[in-house]
């Protein structure tokens, strides 16, 4: 063996293991940011207040009084700013929404951050272009005729 790689096959992973742990060592530090309320908030938010609302305003994130309670947050909404009057006259109706979709008072007040919501749609991806050296050229023998 060469002395870059292990000498234990169980170091170079030579069993296999299941998916779920490798994407949980992978996630843990990332989600350990947020609260598992904060990444379903996300996720579902289209599903929470409906569509329509939804590409007018993006949760940012959730605020709780206490560290050790988890109810009665400020949920961080970025919306654009031709739609923060009316979703600020919508407040207790998304409010509402949220908390029934969690089965809870999770959410108690909502802050507006007044900036542009940004789009999470892709485009469709295209085949790349191939440069003009590398196109097919019509010959003399493969005319339409």
């Amino acid at each position: 063996m060469n002395a870059a790689s292990p000498k234990d096959p169980a170091e170079r992973g030579a069993y296999t293991r299941s998916l779920s742990r490798l994407l949980r060592d992978v996630t843990a530090p990332a989600l350990a940011k947020r609260s598992r309320a904060e990444a379903s908030l996300i996720l579902d938010w289209a599903t929470i207040v409906g569509a329509d609302l939804a590409a007018k305003a993006k949760p940012v994130r959730l605020s709780f009084p206490k560290r050790s309670e988890r109810r009665g947050a400020t949920l961080l909404l970025r919306v654009d700013s031709a739609y923060a009057l009316d979703l600020q006259h919508q407040e207790p109706q998304v409010i509402e929404r949220v908390n029934t979709h969690f089965g809870y008072s999770l959410v108690s007040r909502l802050r507006l951050e007044q900036a542009p919501v940004r789009e999470t749609h892709q485009r469709p991806r295209t085949a790349p272009r191939l440069p003009p050296a590398c196109r097919r050229t019509k010959g003399p023998d493969s005319s339409g005729s």
